[in-house]
């Protein structure tokens, strides 16, 4: 039978993975948004038509990479705090607690949108 601290380890492992792969994209699709939006080539023109998808593209990564950042601050805050108590527990109902937590799952979102308007811009333009 397997021990919490299995699923506890397994939980810590996944987290940490998608939020290093949400940073990776949101980097990427910076990346994309920065390249369609210097470049002058004629494959680069056409993407420029799809203008929503080419800012959600930017606007996604933008945000995602946001939220990376406000997730570890809020996560710094909720550690200390904890520290600071006699007990070493975290504060569930603090709006650190609930920052870290949300930009987790924000970062997630972004990352989604930013990703599948890459795609769909991408299908459009190419067929």
């Amino acid at each position: 039978m397997l021990k919490r601290s299995h699923f506890l380890d397994e939980k810590k492992s996944v987290s940490t993975t998608i939020s290093e792969l949400c940073r990776y994209i949101a980097f990427g699709l910076l990346v994309a948004f920065y390249t369609v939006s210097v470049d002058n080539s004629e494959f680069s023109k056409t993407l420029k038509t799809y203008g929503v998808l080419v800012f959600l593209i930017g606007f996604s990564g933008a945000m995602a990479i946001l939220c990376d950042y406000l997730q570890y601050l809020c996560g710094l805050t909720t550690i200390n705090r904890a520290l600071a108590t006699k007990v070493y527990e975290y504060d569930d109902t603090s709006w650190a607690y609930w920052g870290r937590q949300s930009a987790f799952e924000a970062k997630q979102f972004f990352v989604g949108v930013g990703a599948l308007s890459l795609v769909a811009m991408v299908l459009v333009a190419t067929f």
